[in-house]
């Protein structure tokens, strides 16, 4: 009868091994739903403000910032319907600061030049929300095919060095830059916003090469200043650094 025994706390013991699995499983941290509304109100407020790019035309500006300030004013009033938090404290700053930005986006080059100040605080918000452990936006990794068009976008960039700032001396290396983004294949999931911003830098590149020279860019080149920001707005957006520098002003 000893065998009996010993079966027994052999079987005893696998029944409270199995046991201790299922109540570590059952033990498993739930999602914390307050977390997840911040989650929620962040990535509806990336997809939204980056859904396309800046207007090309200047017309365009005035109710294109005012849409956005709509969307950081929905945004923080959807933050702040959450509980007190270190995290929400920390998104509600970050949208805090964008819509400083915002309201101080006004008319003429100022309206312009801001565009690009804007997209950095925009990534302010993607740092804030990292911080609180908070996921703004899908998540997902870019393809190997976007990887490699981002990728081949820096060099073209790189290779065409900063810009002078001024439009006479500008011209031809914006040319060579477009030129060069021409040459990029696109691959065959690429999204408007990769189509757009390659539109837009080509008809920059047309736009500076057929300007009368000029040491300055005045606040009457609309058309000039609204493709630079709009073309460096969408590398911004594709994380391609090196065009961040395009000429806005003198």
């Amino acid at each position: 009868m000893r065998w009996v025994a010993v079966l027994g706390a052999v079987l005893a013991l696998a029944g409270c091994g199995g046991g201790g699995e299922a109540e570590a499983e059952r033990e498993e941290p739930q999602a914390d739903p307050a977390t997840e509304q911040l989650a929620a109100a962040c990535t509806a407020y990336r997809e939204a403000a980056f859904a396309e790019l800046p207007p090309a035309s200047p017309g365009d500006y005035p109710a294109y910032v005012r849409e956005r300030r709509q969307l950081v004013d929905e945004l923080i009033a959807a933050l702040k319907e959450e509980p007190e938090s270190e995290g929400r404290a920390r998104l509600i700053a970050a949208a805090s600061e964008i819509l400083s930005v915002v309201d101080e986006m006004g008319v003429g080059t100022g309206l312009y030049t801001r565009t690009s100040i804007l997209d950095e605080y925009e990534h302010g918000l993607d740092d804030a929300a990292e911080q609180a452990g908070v996921e703004c936006g899908s998540g997902e990794e870019p393809s190997a095919e976007i990887a490699e068009f981002r990728s081949a976008a820096d060099e073209v960039c790189a290779a065409a060095g900063p810009t002078a700032g001024l439009p006479r001396r500008d011209a031809a290396l914006i040319r060579e830059r477009a030129e060069g983004h021409a040459d990029i294949p696109l691959p065959a999931d690429a999204g408007d916003l990769e189509r757009d911003t390659l539109a837009a830098e080509r008809e920059l590149a047309q736009v500076a090469a057929s300007r009368p020279a000029s040491p300055v860019i005045r606040e009457g080149d609309l058309r000039y200043l609204v493709l630079a920001a709009r073309t460096t707005s969408g590398w911004s957006r594709q994380q391609v650094d090196e065009c961040a520098d395009l000429p806005l002003a003198d």
